[in-house]
């Protein structure tokens, strides 16, 4: 039987990709881990890793078996969960997948309060489009999904809650921007300039061009000049360049504050969130889970009543 501890370096190292990085990581010596990869490659008979000076990347027959490895992990975890639970005990892992607007409007509120009435759960944040997610949903790499829920319905295997608040949000550019400059800005205008940001669903794809600078249309979404994940990143390069965001103004209060980023004054209802946890469907909600999923709902009710609706 292969040891677990094996399998936890082995996707370690395959995520940073080099030996001292990853034993210092896990807080094991170079030489260590080294042996460890040795062992476990004995016991499978094959390589799960090529190894260069400065690099390692997993051979073919390593993804696969880094691929179970995970699954592995995952449900281990559960089983540890589960008895942690029957002992009215709290604990274990819970791996949430945030898009990017969530992120930056409210996972903050999320994890305060999970650290405040969960202390014993180790929770991982994975900031990734809502795009890449469905995969590492289908890989159990990831518990649940806070993001864009109008494409989910296509997924017959995924189970979606809605939350109720709602961002509405527009278009947002340096405060120098020639833009700003016009007497008058007609939504046209603001297509003449790169878009920095993540890819559109269709719902407010719809209102893009096709193809300009501003981005092109792929298949039913549209892709930005310049595609980003990082919102910090999307109005660092908007402050130095002639890029347009899209945000609201509480996203970038403080660049609005500083003099550094302005809204385009221009109407656009159609952009606004529309937000859920998403998991899959045949997934036994645990305690954890079902902890985890209460206090993102009394966060989502909390901006509800605010107005963030």
């Amino acid at each position: 039987m292969i040891d677990i501890q094996l399998l936890e370096h082995a996707l370690i190292l395959a995520t940073v990709g080099n030996f001292t990085r990853a034993a210092k990581e896990l807080g094991v010596s170079q030489p260590t881990l080294s042996r460890n990869m040795q062992k476990l490659e004995r016991h499978l008979g094959s390589s799960v890793f090529v190894r260069s000076k400065n690099m390692v990347v997993p051979t073919p027959a390593g993804e696969k078996f880094l691929k179970q490895a995970k699954m592995v992990l995952f449900e281990l975890n559960k089983l540890e969960m589960q008895a942690a639970e029957e002992q009215g005990t709290v604990t274990g892992e819970i791996t949430l997948g945030v898009g990017t607007y969530p992120e930056e409007l409210f996972l903050a509120d999320i994890l305060a309060r999970v650290s405040k009435e969960l202390p014993l759960v180790h929770v991982k944040v994975i900031t990734c489009s809502w795009f890449e997610f469905v995969n590492e949903l289908y890989d159990r790499t990831m518990d649940f999904f806070i993001g864009e829920k109008s494409l989910m319905g296509r997924e017959r295997i995924l189970e979606t809650i809605p939350l109720r608040s709602k961002d509405y949000g527009g278009f947002f550019c340096r405060s120098g921007h020639p833009l700003l400059q016009a007497k008058k800005i007609q939504l046209n205008d603001v297509f003449h300039y790169p878009y920095v940001g993540i890819l559109q669903v269709p719902r407010i794809a719809d209102k893009f061009p096709a193809s300009s600078r501003f981005g092109d249309i792929e298949g039913n979404t549209f892709r930005p000049r310049i595609s980003c994940i990082s919102f910090a990143l999307q109005k660092k390069v908007i402050a130095a360049s002639d890029c347009i965001g899209i945000g609201n103004e509480g996203s970038i209060k403080s660049e609005i504050d500083q003099g550094i980023l302005a809204m385009v004054p221009i109407d656009v209802p159609s952009i606004h969130s529309d937000y859920g946890i998403t998991y899959l469907k045949k997934r036994e909600l645990s305690q954890l889970d079902q902890r985890l999923i209460d206090i993102i709902l009394d966060v989502d009710k909390t901006r509800f009543e605010s107005g963030c609706r």
